[in-house]
């Protein structure tokens, strides 16, 4: 799926003016990397047919003050410190 995403860009858009679109730069591993980054920040919302959205501050509303420490999600295997937006420094 991504790389069927990545070609039809490459096609369309990338092909038509290496100038600007520099292949060096906009290849398949940059595309994989832009596109986790996004979606890692993204969230579906429902009340627009589940359009995946970008909503600058959410991370400050899932935001737990009185958790120390949690898990790393992911294929991080390491544990993260929990930071208090309110008081400017880590969770104790």
């Amino acid at each position: 799926e991504i790389d069927e995403e990545f070609k039809h860009l490459q096609d369309r858009i990338f092909m038509q003016d290496a100038v600007k679109f520099p292949p060096a730069v906009y290849n398949i591993d940059s595309y994989r990397w832009a596109r986790s980054l996004v979606l890692s920040r993204a969230y579906a919302v429902d009340e627009f047919g589940g359009l995946v959205m970008l909503l600058p501050g959410i991370d400050f509303a899932n935001h737990n003050p009185h958790v120390s420490k949690m898990p790393a999600c992911g294929a991080v295997e390491k544990w993260q410190v929990a930071y208090n937006v309110r008081e400017g420094r880590p969770s104790r």
